[in-house]
């Protein structure tokens, strides 16, 4: 019986050729999709970790930063608050147990608050 001789392919070529045949063109409306993690705090007993995470908002022209905290144990991210403000700068208290960040608020001529 004859087979045909197998290929021996090496990763680096088995990797060129999924990725190629997997590649999506990044258009305008997949950037505005994405989002991106920033300004990354650790509390101080090493528990939990904020992060500011940039969005897209529709029908709004900028983006907006919405504060996410997870356990360091594992765990999915949730919102720290559900609310149309942008939010940056996180910042854990010295012993852990509260957050403080800065707000926007609706209204562009409003000042951001602690």
């Amino acid at each position: 019986m004859l087979t045909e001789p197998q290929k021996n392919i090496s990763q680096t070529e088995a990797a060129k050729d999924s990725s190629s045949s997997s590649r999506v063109p990044v258009t305008l409306d997949i950037l505005l999709e994405m989002r991106f993690p920033d300004d990354i705090t650790i509390s101080s007993d090493g528990k939990k970790v904020a992060f500011v995470v940039w969005e897209n908002v529709p029908d709004e022209p900028k983006r907006r930063g919405r504060i996410w905290v997870a356990d360091t144990s594992g765990g999915e991210a949730q919102p720290f608050s559900k609310g149309k403000r942008g939010e940056t700068c996180p910042r854990w208290s010295p012993d852990g147990k509260q957050l403080a960040f800065i707000s926007q608020a609706e209204g562009e001529k409003e000042k951001p608050q602690l």
